[in-house]
């Protein structure tokens, strides 16, 4: 009988154990998403409801989809030139050149083996960290990957997984020059690294791609620039003028090749010259760069939240030997981003500076100017977006597919591109802000303009109240204010008039559609 007792003792105390356990686990596992929620959303994403949401909606999409795949093959000696590579930006927080020299390897994909020279590339630690490093990859011999000789390969992470997939397609449907972009999957030395971006670097073949004639790919060199950054860091004193746009070396990629050819090295030199015309300010943008395709990329970035580009070191040009003209290359958009100042504000402030950065040089050339304003208001238009997603879904498809396998919680946000287009047409609205006042002299009237806001406008027409044209000595530009609020005004003399109370302007931001209108009053 006792035993039965505590037979039927020890059966309850065990139930109640493993209830009072389970219990624990669901307490813990509550309190765990909880926590995880609460971290997600610090980090801007919907949460972890949604996380699993996209988990479950996305990962068997990767089932349906063959990744392309890169075998990396190194010696030890050379495994371990690039780990020192890797350990030496992680202390020092960028990756120098100094040391990141190329080491023989061997690359293997579906076609066959190939030999090959890789090193580290980038030039922050985020290319370097965990055991996804970025590498810069150059066939030895006839080989290619995905038709490309020359290309990196590194954590999607790092162009912003999905959005500069997007923003090269957008551009290469816009005419520009526009790198081979997407995902495969990477082991180096037999260890498994999961999915990777494949990103083409810059060689004649981009160009051949692209449909372009062959000539010289430029840069400024950002050396200096990421010298000046380095010294910041230790905060060790900086020179004046290094590291800056004006300092900046032109230099050519592959410029050993173009140097032993007599062709291309004369392209290179009318082009540097030009470019360092345009930098001084004796040729306008207009006269020296492809002035449409700048205004589409400049555009562009307004477009896709791609502000962060916005940055001289960063970007790539061609030659183009037929036109004669210099284009830019889609490159990095660091894109995906909610945009909130244009790319032309505040820039056309005044007359060319030798101070200028590029961005500021290219949109102080009225030509490009009005360009730039008119595919602006084009990208601002909601049909635009609508097109563009339906003609790139399925390769969209295909290329999240492959990214899902391993990030299936990295959605492209199509929401995001849709509110910079409105937020477009506001600070389209908000930038075009004149001021205008009217005094009467002795021989008329004397007018006096001012923009006030970040863009610039052209006073086209005055109409007075009873209908009478005055028309102006051509259109009358008015400079932007500056960042900090400065303001250049315009006079202008109305002679043969007394009296402009109830007059039209009739004003626009340069290239717009849009003609504007203001009502004067009294004086």
């Amino acid at each position: 009988m006792n035993m039965r007792v505590k037979a039927a003792k020890w059966k309850g105390s065990t139930r109640r154990n493993w209830l009072v356990a389970g219990l624990v686990v669901v307490a813990l596992v509550v309190a765990g998403g909880v926590v995880a929620d609460r971290f997600l959303k610090s980090k801007k994403h919907p949460g972890v409801f949604h996380m699993v949401g996209q988990l479950l909606r996305n990962y068997p999409k990767s089932w349906n989809v063959d990744a392309p795949h890169v075998s990396l093959e190194l010696s030890e000696k050379n495994y371990a030139r690039i780990l020192a590579v890797v350990d030496s930006g992680r202390i020092r927080g960028v990756i120098l050149s100094e040391g990141n020299s190329y080491v023989k390897g061997k690359l293997t994909d579906a076609k066959g083996t190939y030999k090959v020279k890789l090193r580290i590339k980038g030039k922050m630690t985020d290319h370097v960290s965990g055991n996804k490093w970025s590498f810069r990859v150059i066939f030895k011999d006839a080989g290619t990957f995905m038709g490309m000789r020359r290309f990196s390969l590194q954590h999607p992470g790092t162009r912003g997984y999905l959005t500069d997939w997007l923003s090269h397609r957008m551009m290469r449907g816009e005419g520009l020059v526009a790198v081979r972009f997407g995902y495969c999957t990477l082991d180096l030395n037999g260890e498994d690294l999961g999915v990777y971006n494949y990103e083409e670097h810059f060689g004649q073949e981009l160009l051949d791609h692209n449909t372009r004639p062959r000539g010289p790919i430029l840069r400024f060199d950002p050396k200096e620039f990421w010298q000046k950054r380095l010294a910041w860091m230790r905060k060790d004193t900086v020179e004046p003028g290094l590291g800056s746009y004006q300092t900046a070396t032109i230099d050519a990629f592959d410029t050993n090749e173009i140097m032993a050819d007599s062709v291309r090295s004369a392209q290179l030199d009318t082009a540097v010259a030009r470019i360092e015309r345009f930098r001084s300010g004796s040729l306008p943008a207009h006269a020296v760069f492809n002035a449409d395709l700048i205004a589409r990329h400049l555009a562009h970035n307004d477009l896709v939240g791609g502000f962060r580009s916005l940055d001289w070191s960063d970007v790539k040009l061609y030659y183009n030997p037929t036109s004669g003209l210099v284009e830019p290359i889609s490159y990095e958009s660091f894109s995906g981003f909610p945009t909130e100042e244009l790319a032309g504000a505040h820039r056309l402030t005044g007359p060319f500076k030798v101070s200028d950065e590029l961005h500021t040089q290219w949109l102080k050339d009225s030509t490009l100017f009005q360009l730039y304003i008119h595919h602006l208001e084009r990208f601002a238009r909601t049909e635009y977006l609508d097109s563009t997603f339906v003609a790139l879904a399925s390769a969209m498809d295909s290329a999240s597919a492959i990214l899902y396998a391993e990030f299936p919680w990295k959605e492209l946000d199509k929401a995001v591109y849709y509110r910079n287009q409105e937020t477009i047409r506001i600070l389209l609205k908000e930038g075009a802000q004149l001021e205008a006042g009217w005094s009467t002299t002795g021989q008329g009237v004397q007018l006096r303009l001012t923009a006030k806001g970040s863009l610039p406008l052209v006073v086209e027409s005055l109409t007075t109240s009873d209908g009478k044209a005055l028309v102006f000595d051509g259109p009358v530009l008015l400079y932007a204010a500056t960042p900090k609020g400065s303001t250049r005004p315009v006079d202008r003399a109305v002679p043969g008039v007394q009296d402009l109370d109830g007059a039209v302007l009739e004003y626009r931001i340069p290239g717009s559609s849009l003609l504007r209108k203001m009502k004067l009053a009294g004086s």
